[in-house]
């Protein structure tokens, strides 16, 4: 006597399910907003980098700021570490695009725990290369709320 086969379980439709969950997107939904993951994360926390505090500062502004950043700010890479030494700052500016405040390096204990003084030399180099970029021309100052604050990564691969 031959045993009997398993019975075959139905298939998924795949397709029927993919289709019928279309049917309730919103069409008129803003597609061209950015999908932000967390929108409670603090100043620049996200998957994707951005700076401002729950805003964003223009592709216009930003490369105007990294372009005057590049031109000031060297990391020595003859230094012990120098892939790793980010440094993450914010900047607080009046609605003339002058500094408003103190330059914070909001990673300051990490650098300090890490000893290493060249690492502390680029934190201190960082702070004053952004630091000569203010007052920073082409700020729209109808846009001020969204760039009276914001934060600033300096990562060793871009410079």
């Amino acid at each position: 006597m031959k045993p009997e086969p398993e019975p075959v379980e139905e298939e998924e439709d795949l397709l029927g399910d993919l289709a019928n969950d279309l049917k309730d997107l919103d069409p008129d939904k803003d597609r061209n907003r950015p999908n932000i993951v967390n929108p409670g994360a603090a100043a620049g926390d996200r998957d994707q980098e951005r700076v401002g505090e729950g805003r964003e500062l223009t592709i216009t502004e930003e490369a105007l700021l990294q372009a005057c950043v590049e031109q000031k700010y060297r990391v020595d890479k003859n230094a012990r570490g120098w892939e790793q030494f980010i440094i993450r700052v914010r900047v607080q500016l009046n609605i003339d695009g002058s500094m408003s405040g103190p330059i914070e390096v909001l990673n300051q204990g990490e650098i300090a725990r890490s000893g290493n003084a060249a690492y502390q030399a680029a934190a201190r180099n960082a702070v004053a290369a952004i630091s000569s970029c203010f007052p920073l021309d082409g700020l729209d100052p109808a846009r001020y709320s969204n760039w009276k604050s914001f934060t600033y990564n300096f990562r060793p691969e871009d410079y």
